[in-house]
């Protein structure tokens, strides 16, 4: 074999290595970052809402949350302070 065709097959060995490398590292970072992000979001959700139900829990309260709700990937559960259901987004 020529010289210039071991060079190229080990320049583009090790060009391909490297990639493969750098891919699983950002996709395993990006998966991380996303999970996260949308763990704050959720959780910033849900502390919005309990601040609503603080200063107010009327029934017209807890159905302006339902409806906010109902459009959403998520499922949003209030319950009183005996564990028992009062709403729930997804019903």
């Amino acid at each position: 074999m020529k010289i210039s065709f071991k060079l190229g097959l080990w320049f583009f060995v090790c060009t391909v290595i490297i990639e493969m490398i750098s891919m699983l590292y950002l996709h395993s970072n990006i998966i991380n970052s996303r999970v996260s992000q949308e763990l704050q979001s959720l959780q910033a959700r849900g502390n919005n809402h309990r601040d609503v139900l603080e200063i107010s829990s009327d029934p017209s309260t807890l159905h302006h949350i339902g409806l906010m709700e109902t459009n959403t990937d998520t499922e949003v559960v209030i319950t009183d302070l005996k564990g028992k259901i009062v709403l729930a987004s997804g019903q």
